[in-house]
């Protein structure tokens, strides 16, 4: 069981790490449809500004890459949160065997870990919700890109 709670911990930081990289590649970008108008965005694709379409297009690229980044974290912490609630199921049941056996100790050492991976369940699923939202400003500048494009 331990070998189990070690392996939750250290997928919880793998997580934490990779949230953390992917924020901060987050909060350096530029995101155009935050900082121009939908009118203004349009105007980038004027035939006399070709340089601009190089832009635009390496923007979408890039944020297009950034979803499948983000998205691909999220389906990691999926399948981690699986194995943390098995793992904590697991504890309880270790928990309350103890206490049906007497053993107080070994019942309190057993919800420590119940309680802890509570704690990371919830964390995980933080880090999953500010992921999605991430998520979501990307995909709306693409859309924005997309949109400004003239017809």
């Amino acid at each position: 069981m331990l070998k189990a709670q070690k392996k939750v911990d250290v997928r919880y930081n793998i997580h934490a790490v990779r949230f953390n990289q992917l924020l901060s590649i987050h909060q350096q970008r530029t995101l155009l449809h935050q900082e121009f108008t939908s009118q203004e965005l349009q105007t980038f694709w004027h035939p006399d500004k070709t340089d601009m379409h190089l832009t635009m297009r390496t923007q979408m690229k890039a944020t297009r890459e950034a979803v499948e980044q983000t998205e691909t974290e999220i389906s990691k912490i999926n399948n981690s949160l699986s194995d943390i609630y098995l793992t904590r199921k697991n504890w309880k049941s270790i928990s309350q065997h103890c206490e049906q056996q007497g053993q107080t100790i070994n019942m309190i050492s057993s919800e420590h870990y119940v309680s802890m991976n509570q704690e990371i369940i919830n964390d995980i699923k933080q880090l999953k919700k500010k992921l999605s939202t991430i998520k979501q400003q990307y995909l709306n500048e693409i859309a924005a890109l997309e949109n400004s494009y003239p017809d």
